[in-house]
C-alpha cells in the first residue's frame, strides 16, 4: 500500500470523491488500501485470499486519509 500512497494528491476523509484511493494506517505506514465509491462505501479485499467486496466505511474502521490519483 505504501507505494500506492503517492500516487496522486494526499485529501481528507472528509472531501473524498468516488475513485480516490482511501488508507488505514499512518502515511508512510499504511496496511489497508480500497477504493472510494461515494456515498460512504469503498471497495477492497477484507484480507489476502477473500472476495474483493463493498463495505461501508464506520467509525470502527474509518480510513486515515485518501489520496485523489486523477
Amino acid at each position: 500500500t505504501v507505494p500506492q500512497e503517492s500516487a496522486g494528491r494526499q485529501v481528507s476523509t472528509s472531501q473524498l470523491q468516488a475513485g480516490d484511493l482511501v488508507f488505514w494506517g499512518s502515511r508512510g505506514n499504511t496496511y489497508h488500501v480500497g477504493l472510494y465509491l461515494g456515498n460512504n462505501q469503498y471497495l477492497h479485499s477484507p484480507q489476502p485470499g477473500q472476495t474483493v467486496t463493498i463495505a461501508s466505511m464506520s467509525s470502527y474502521f474509518t480510513p486515515s486519509f485518501g489520496v485523489r490519483v486523477f
